[in-house]
Formats: C-alpha cells, structure tokens, sequence
C-alpha cells in the first residue's frame, strides 16, 4: 500500500473556533505538497478562499469566516511515488465539520 493512500493517518483536523481550523500534516512529503515550493498553494488558498491560511511545522493554520473551504494537493510530477496523485477534502468553519479525504491516481 502507497504512504500517500494511507492519508487519514497523516492528518489531523481540528476546530479551534467558528473561524479557525489547524490541520496537522505528519507526513513530511504530504505536507510540502500541500504547501507548495516557497507556499505557493497556501498563498493561492488563502486568495480562493479568503481567509488567512500559513503554517509553521507540520500545522496548516486556516483562519476565516467561510463556510466552505477546499484543500487540494497534487503530487509532484518528478517523483514516481506521487506523480498523478491528488488528495481533496473540504471543510466547513461554521460547524467544524469535515469531508473524508479522497486520494486519487493511486
């Protein structure tokens, strides 16, 4: 079985209030998926959603008042493991609700 399909092992999803959500990534490579090469994908989310979206460690810190916010990381084209990879998963800030995360191109 891939690292990457064993994605509900490496995340962790918490509300902290009706505006902010910390999600903690436990896999180094997943993580800079998300996050993209000098933040990138976070800067171009916090854009797209308009809320406030940075890191620090393995933690994705989103602060906002949306409802509906969308993750999503792609893997890296470069590296066998990950190439075609997508990992998606939407999260509610008003209820702290949260869909499963679906992986594809595995």
């Amino acid at each position: 079985m891939s690292e990457i399909s064993k994605i509900e092992q490496n995340l962790i999803i918490k509300k902290i209030d009706n505006e902010t959500v910390i999600i903690s990534v436990n896999n180094n490579e997943m993580l800079m998926a998300i996050v993209g090469q000098f933040d990138q994908n976070l800067k171009n989310l916090s854009k797209l959603t308009d809320t406030i979206v940075f890191f620090r460690g393995n933690s994705i810190t989103c602060k906002g008042d949306k409802e509906k916010f969308e993750v999503i990381a792609e893997g890296k084209d470069t590296n066998d493991n990950t190439k075609d990879v997508v990992v998606t998963f939407t999260g509610n800030l008003t209820d702290g609700t949260f869909s499963k995360p679906v992986v594809t191109g595995i």
